[in-house]
């Protein structure tokens, strides 16, 4: 468990797909630009919405 609730992730990761940093597809994650990603969990990427 990470302890947030369904609303932040949905959030989260349609953030983090319209960076193009990952996809959902077919209930899997993947990853497509590995670089975003890290950056996504180094600085206030979630911030600057």
């Amino acid at each position: 468990m990470i302890g947030a609730n369904r609303e932040a992730v949905t959030r989260a990761l349609a953030r983090l797909r319209e960076s193009g940093a990952l996809n959902v597809r077919r209930r899997y994650i993947h990853v497509e630009d590995i670089e975003t990603l890290k950056r996504a969990t180094e600085d206030d990427f979630f911030r600057e919405a």
